[in-house]
């Protein structure tokens, strides 16, 4: 598990932090994965001379955000380098419903980090998106980057810079109101006992992720039940012994039927009639290579 707990370790007086605990997670997934290509893309606060030694210590690419206000020498230098024409720029329009974006994305090589570091070199990548009709500034992203972009397309990596949120979204917002109770403190260990359960949540989440890319029979109860959260609580409900054999049951005789109806019975049995009036239907072929999921 990709997962590092910011705790303070046997012997350090100092409380631990996110960007200690982000440079121990560096180094274990590269012991981990020796020879994996890795681009690590973090928020503005990683932007800075450590963070960028340790990546390129573990031999890692970076594509790490970067404010003016946290950054001034730095975007004083790309004004000088759009002053002097030294700018790679890329425009596009894109449309986003009934409205039209005028997009625009700058590449600049070889800038200096900040005047603490100037032997530190990034290139900068900025996105822009604009009004179509107004061409008022709608919204501005920048990176600093260690990666050679000349010649590649800069939409690319704008759009993996920005994918960040995703992270918040569809990893910690899940875990923390779709039924996996992160938030809730269960215990107050003096030891291990809070990182534990946070760990088998994070286990659980894993589990459910792969079942709802690999799974049919599990991608099609999620799509029923509207979120997690309600097939969450179903699922909670069929904990015991006797009703999950009753659902192995029903999967390994229906394989070589056809029209496989499967959620909708076992979460009948859980008194949750509501979902019995529309069974939920998965191709044999998919039954029968998902059923030893369950």
């Amino acid at each position: 598990m990709a997962v590092e707990p910011i705790v303070r370790s046997d012997g350090d007086k100092k409380n631990d932090c996110e960007r200690n605990a982000i440079a121990r997670l560096i180094k274990r997934v590269r012991k981990q994965h020796p020879k994996l290509k890795l681009l690590v893309i973090e928020d503005g606060l990683s932007s800075n001379a450590p963070r960028i030694a340790d990546l390129k210590a573990e031999k890692m690419h970076f594509l790490l955000g970067a404010k003016p206000g946290d950054h001034e020498h730095l975007f004083d230098q790309v004004h000088d380098a759009m002053d002097r024409d030294e700018v790679r720029v890329e425009r596009a329009r894109v449309a986003s419903g009934k409205a039209t974006h005028d997009t625009q994305t700058q590449y600049i090589e070889d800038l200096e980090l900040n005047k603490s570091n100037s032997d530190v070199r990034v290139n900068f990548l900025q996105h822009h998106h604009f009004d179509g009709e107004t061409a008022k500034t709608l919204k501005c992203f920048s990176w600093v980057t260690d990666l050679d972009l000349s010649g590649k397309s800069l939409g690319q990596y704008q759009r993996a810079g920005r994918c960040r949120w995703r992270v918040e979204n569809e990893t910690f917002n899940t875990l923390k109101n779709q039924g996996y109770q992160l938030e809730h403190n269960y215990g107050h260990g003096k030891t291990n006992l809070m990182t534990v359960l946070a760990l088998l949540m994070f286990l659980a989440f894993a589990v459910d992720q792969i079942q709802e890319a690999c799974c049919g029979l599990y991608a099609a109860a999620v799509a029923r039940s509207g979120r997690r959260i309600r097939l969450g609580g179903v699922s909670a409900k069929t904990s015991s012994s006797l009703q999950v054999l009753q659902f192995r049951g029903l999967v390994f005789r229906d394989c070589n039927g056809g029209a496989f109806q499967t959620a909708s019975w076992i979460i009948a049995d859980c008194c949750d009639q509501s979902f019995s009036q529309q069974p939920i239907t998965a191709h044999p072929r998919d039954v029968a290579r998902n059923r030893y999921v369950h």
